[in-house]
């Protein structure tokens, strides 16, 4: 990402160079709109710190990560600086990664890559509607909790009964994942590193 104090300098320089780049080689600012070859968006550390985070990211994650961070950019059309753009997309990785969304306390619902691109681009059609810049992902993260709460009731039903106890506790009919199994309520602790690689390993046999 190219600083806007940077933008006549990026554009001056590729265009006194020269250079013969292929056009698969170019790269775009999606701050400042600049086009020049990728080896001057490379050229500082904080530039490659934010690449290597991108590319990191699931790769559905990446065509839409760039619309949702213009919703953080500063007011009057200012560039928004590389290391606020790379904390960011650090941050979004960590949602992400942790393959569950959790706010106010409620219950977490498993939440993979696609649910983070369809709350994503929710915000990105009501970016009218915000008032922005956004401060942080609480908006984000309340968004992906309901799309994932409703994806995990249809699973729910769509899995029919589970069995019950004496007691009326709901048990799961068959060996499951862990997460799920908290997720759904099946359990009332959160399963240990241990007891999700050793639900792994039972899978397999």
């Amino acid at each position: 990402m190219v600083p806007q104090g940077k933008r006549r300098l990026v554009q001056g320089l590729a265009y006194r160079k020269n250079l013969p780049v292929e056009k698969d080689m170019n790269g775009t600012c999606q701050t400042c709109g600049t086009v020049a070859p990728i080896e001057w968006f490379l050229s500082e550390t904080e530039h490659r710190q934010l690449c290597g985070v991108l590319v990191d990211l699931p790769k559905e994650i990446q065509p839409v990560v760039f619309h949702y961070l213009s919703l953080f950019r500063p007011v009057a059309g200012r560039a928004m600086q590389t290391k606020k753009a790379t904390r960011l997309l650090t941050e979004i990785k960590q949602l992400v990664a942790a393959g569950h969304v959790e706010i106010d306390h409620k219950v977490a619902r498993p939440c993979p890559p696609r649910i983070w691109v369809q709350a994503i681009e929710k915000m990105v059609e009501q970016r009218f509607r915000l008032t922005l810049p956004m401060p942080n992902h609480n908006y984000l993260k309340s968004i992906a909790w309901d799309m994932a709460d409703q994806a995990d009731s249809q699973a729910e039903r769509n899995k029919g009964p589970v069995s019950r106890t004496a007691n009326n506790n709901r048990v799961p009919t068959a060996i499951s994942n862990p997460l799920d199994q908290y997720v759904q309520g099946l359990r009332d602790t959160k399963p240990t590193d241990e007891e999700m690689e050793e639900w792994k390993v039972n899978r397999m046999k």
